[in-house]
């Protein structure tokens, strides 16, 4: 949970570390492999299920308990030492105080999240019909299905994302498109 935190940017954000667990707890309750099983699936590079290519994933996994510099990261030791391992022990911290007690009090997001990224995931969790969902204080998003947007009839997730807010976007850029006005 730890080093899948501190790959999503939660080295100097615990928010984003409460967002990834919150997420975890929702979708990992629901599984049949347990909180454990979903994150591994989830994150399947920074857990050593699949090959990195590129990004966090390639020093993430080798973050240690014991805070000794991780394989694969392109800083210089005494830049580890001095900003990036009290991160890590500080997250490792706070990522342990979370799960040990189960913690939900710090959880970012109104919604369950039925997983989390930044800007560059908009596109591709939009495709999966998942909706930005407004989480307060963290860098990354959560994403959740428009079922789960969806209280009592009324739409809960980010206005803009709407279904029907989208939808009457599109109305209004054609007409003006016909109209001659906006291109």
């Amino acid at each position: 949970m730890a080093r899948i935190s501190a790959n999503e940017g939660a080295l100097h954000s615990h928010a984003d570390a409460a967002l990834v667990w919150q997420a975890t707890r929702v979708n990992g309750d629901r599984a049949r492999d347990g909180r454990a099983g979903w994150l591994s699936r989830h994150s399947p590079a920074v857990a050593g299920r699949r090959a990195c290519a590129r990004g966090n994933c390639r020093w993430s996994p080798y973050l240690a308990r014991d805070g000794r510099f991780p394989t694969g990261l392109a800083v210089t030791h005494d830049f580890w030492r001095v900003r990036v391992r009290p991160a890590w022990l500080s997250l490792l911290q706070y990522v342990d105080d979370l799960v040990l007690n189960d913690r939900d009090d710090d959880d970012p997001c109104a919604i369950e999240p039925a997983t989390w990224g930044g800007k560059m995931d908009i596109v591709g969790a939009r495709a999966r019909g998942l909706y930005p969902i407004g989480c307060v204080g963290t860098l990354n998003d959560g994403f959740a299905t428009a079922r789960t947007c969806t209280v009592n009839g009324e739409w809960r997730c980010a206005p803009l994302d709407a279904p029907a807010a989208r939808a009457r976007a599109r109305l209004t850029v054609r007409a003006e498109v016909a109209a001659g006005g906006a291109r």
